[in-house]
């Protein structure tokens, strides 16, 4: 009986830990870009199906072009909370290149230049921090004066994080845990057998 114990303690704790793994690290989503024309507000969005809790967020904007910087209010949006990454900043330059916003970055939005760079955004990303990566992530770019347009070529999410406890196992999983428990049940026969 202690034998048994042993292996289905063994067993159990294995299968806690295939549970738990997968989707831990960093996960990047593709939007699609487009034209940024006067006065117009465009929205692009990213659906995401993984689940795991989210502890950090950065986004890209990949070959943006403008032709007035100030122009731009750009939010990212997920669920209720709406985070500005730049409002009316970058003075009469014009963007053109990829721009990254990160909570971490050396560089404030008073850097904001032409060419890119890794930025830190107008508000804190990490107020989505704790939230499930699932769900729709809304990129929205409003150009609020006229005389100027430009375009995005297309922009990545970031999410970090550790997986959600409780989350439903991924198909390999399920197929370990099966294994898991034929060999429990293959080591009781065994045992069985023996004592016999």
């Amino acid at each position: 009986m202690e034998y048994l114990v042993k292996h289905l303690s063994a067993t159990a704790a294995a299968i806690a830990t295939l549970a738990f793994a997968g989707s831990a690290g960093a996960a990047t989503y593709v939007g699609a870009g487009g034209p940024l024309p006067d006065l117009v507000v465009f929205n692009s969005g990213i659906v995401v199906s993984d689940t795991f809790q989210v502890s950090d967020v950065n986004v890209t904007l990949e070959g943006l072009q403008h032709t007035f910087w100030a122009d731009l209010d750009i939010y990212l949006i997920n669920g209720d909370i709406s985070i500005a990454l730049v409002n009316e900043a970058g003075g009469s330059s014009d963007p053109n290149g990829d721009f990254t916003f990160d909570d971490q970055a050396a560089l404030d939005l008073t850097s904001l230049n032409t060419t890119g760079g890794v930025f830190r955004p107008l508000e804190a990303l990490s107020a989505f921090n704790g939230r499930s990566a699932a769900g729709t992530w809304t990129l929205r770019i409003v150009d609020d004066a006229g005389a100027d347009a430009g375009q995005l070529g297309a922009w990545k999410l970031t999410l970090s994080g550790a997986p959600s406890p409780g989350g439903v196992p991924e198909p390999s999983t399920w197929a370990m845990m099966i294994a898991g428990f034929g060999l429990a049940g293959a080591a009781m026969r065994r045992r069985r057998t023996a004592l016999a």
